[in-house]
């Protein structure tokens, strides 16, 4: 083999490796992304119901129902959390982390104004790890 062939083989070599681990790099941001999206909507359909109870009249509060979403959210976060902390900032998953476990305390002990307000914070930083973390041009740029 000519020495010009040699460097035209290396060169490609070369180019080859760099496009396999981009497209690696790419198929599990895909694959960390969809885990993302699963974790957080597990988690965002009872806060989102919550949310729906806590909006009628104090009256009519299901204080067991509560109980039991608010139970449920926490209990899916914390299975998910230790995953999730591989790919996403932690102080942004202890954010999260607080603010169930403080829903949960103010619904378990019927501060319904304040579980009102957790409830608004916590599908706001829910809402924004779904943005900040989805597969976007704004994120890989």
């Amino acid at each position: 083999m000519s020495e010009k062939r040699k460097l035209d083989f290396l060169k490609y070599k070369h180019l080859m490796i760099a496009i396999i681990i981009i497209i690696i790099v790419i198929i599990l941001d895909i694959i960390f992304e969809n885990y993302t999206r699963q974790s957080i909507q597990k988690i965002n359909n009872p806060i989102e119901k919550i949310s729906r109870i806590l909006e009628k009249k104090q009256e009519e509060y299901d204080a067991k129902e509560l109980e039991k979403l608010s139970k449920m959210a926490t209990d899916e976060w914390e299975k998910r959390e230790k995953i999730l902390t591989c790919f996403i900032e932690h102080e942004e998953i202890e954010k999260v982390n607080v603010k169930l476990h403080l829903l949960n305390t103010e619904i378990k002990n019927g501060i319904w104004t304040d579980a009102k307000s957790t409830t608004s914070e916590t599908k706001q930083l829910v809402k924004y790890l779904n943005i900040k973390h989805g597969l976007s041009l704004q994120n890989i740029f």
